[in-house]
């Protein structure tokens, strides 16, 4: 047992995820990409982001005419700025061999499968105490890691089996219910301590880092 003490995190309220304020919707994520686009691409200048977007795009094409694995690795901002739309059009065509992603890109794509929603208003909810106390999030995606790690499954292949399973209303629109369906590995690669669910006492360390470290095995044996 340790010398020093620790917060007792059971004293934390939670609330309705609905109660919170939030800055994605579903209705602001990007649109699929079509062939067409492309003469949008080439007017972009050829130096900083531009040029960084138009290389990646030419790489992805060069590997699906070569019929080479391609692997995504996305962090939470790539999911809640809208970016996953085209990463569902290329899971969905086959050409994603895996995707890898953090433990906020994790909770932001849950959210929005689930309430169609997510990303709160960090500085406000700090400011009230409120910032990751939505409490279906929380209940949900603990519970969910638990289990994971009692099937010696992977965690981000027990998210998207959740979504799917439990007809998340916004399924469609999700990596991990993507990835789950076609079977295709999405893993979680979570730094405890970093994510809204690690603050609440249904966090279960050893479950996280089991499923995680599972997810870690998984990724290196599809690269």
């Amino acid at each position: 047992m340790s010398r020093h003490p620790e917060i007792d995190l059971t004293r934390l309220a939670t609330r309705p995820a609905r109660e919170r304020s939030t800055r994605v919707e579903l209705s602001r994520l990007g649109a699929p990409v079509e062939a067409a686009d492309g003469a949008i691409l080439d007017k972009l200048p050829d130096f900083l982001g531009a040029a960084d977007l138009k290389s990646v795009v030419a790489a992805t094409a060069r590997a699906i005419r070569a019929r080479r694995p391609i692997l995504v690795m996305a962090g939470g901002h790539v999911v809640k700025t809208g970016c996953v739309v085209p990463l569902l059009q290329l899971l969905e065509r086959g050409h994603l061999r895996a995707v890898a992603v953090n433990g906020a890109a994790a909770i932001h794509d849950f959210e929005l499968a689930m309430y169609g929603s997510t990303s709160e208003d960090v500085e406000a909810e700090l400011a009230g105490g409120t910032f990751g106390m939505a409490e279906e999030t929380v209940v949900t995606m603990n519970r969910v890691t638990r289990e994971a790690a009692d099937r010696g499954e992977g965690l981000g292949e027990a998210l998207g089996r959740h979504l799917v399973e439990t007809g998340a209303p916004h399924a469609d629109r999700s990596l991990l219910a993507g990835a789950f369906r076609r079977g295709v590995p999405l893993t979680v690669h979570v730094a405890i301590g970093t994510d809204i669910l690690h603050q609440h006492a249904s966090a279960d360390g050893a479950a996280i880092g089991a499923t995680s470290l599972r997810d870690f095995r998984i990724l290196a044996e599809a690269i």
